[in-house]
Formats: structure tokens, sequence, C-alpha cells
């Protein structure tokens, strides 16, 4: 499922079938929440676009959730625009992060210690999504943390 490009800076890896890959990890266990998130990207090396949908619902005993591909009709709580490269980043690491700061925890340090990582891992990750978002860069994360409280709908805050 991966596919390792060897650059002058460092090595990427890059998803190469998306849905493949969360259908193969959905037993990761990622922080509690219930989203619908749909990934619209541009695959730069095919020149196609495409589109992943992904559910994140919580387990059974509500203190973490799991991840599995929705339906590609089926209307998500937040959209992000992207390129196939950055999806992949954001699905092997990110997805922790905005689950964490839909719980109010912002500061990258405070992430990193949390997740185990750097914290210029986290900021990149964190630059990743806000380039991502189809929101304005300094309003992005007020929008993750309104995800699916009352009243929230994305055509109107969008």
């Amino acid at each position: 499922y991966l596919q390792t490009n060897v650059s002058a800076i460092c090595n990427m890896y890059k998803v190469m079938d998306p849905e493949a890959f969360v259908s193969e990890t959905s037993y990761r266990s990622l922080p509690p929440l219930e989203l619908t998130a749909a990934f619209e990207y541009h695959d730069e090396m095919a020149d196609e676009e495409g589109r992943l949908v992904i559910g994140f619902a919580k387990n059974s005993d509500g203190t973490s959730s799991s991840w599995a591909v929705a339906s590609k009709d089926e209307t998500p709580d937040v959209t992000l625009r992207c390129m196939k490269g950055d999806l992949s980043s954001m699905l092997m690491g990110s997805a922790h992060i905005g689950a964490l700061i839909r719980l109010g925890v912002s500061d990258s340090s405070q992430i990193a210690s949390v997740l185990k990582k750097s914290p210029s891992t986290i900021y990149n990750y964190r630059v990743k999504l806000r380039n991502a978002s189809i929101y304005p860069h300094d309003e992005f994360e007020q929008h993750v943390m309104e995800i699916g409280t009352p009243g929230w709908n994305l055509l109107e805050n969008s």
C-alpha cells in the first residue's frame, strides 16, 4: 500500500490506494470522536481527481474510536482538499492531531507529548491540515473544535 520516493531532503511515503490503507488499518486506536471526513485529492502522478470518505466512530467503551471507509455519497462533517502526497501524510500521522485540537489541546508541544512525536513534526502536520482545509488558515482550528457541536452545519460554517 505504500510507495517510497527518495528526495534530496527526506523520504516521503505515499499511500497508493487510500481506501485499502484505511481498511487495512482500521485496528488503529484514535482519540474518541464521531465524525465523517471527506478528502478530495489530486493525484499528481496520474493527473486524476479522487475522493475518500472516512467515518470515525467511537468504540463500545467510548475511550477511543476507529475509522472505516464510508460511502462516497455520504455527507461529510468536514471536507479537505489536498494533493495525494499530502493525503498520505494526513492518513499516516495527523488524524490524531485533529482529534486533540477538537478536544481543546492546541499547543504543539502538548500534542507532541501526547502523541510521542517531535513538536516540529506536529507543527508540519498542522500546517498541512490547515493548507488542505476549505477554511481560511486563521479560522481552521476554531472550525475543527466546532465539528459535531449542537447546531453546527458544514454548509453554514463554510
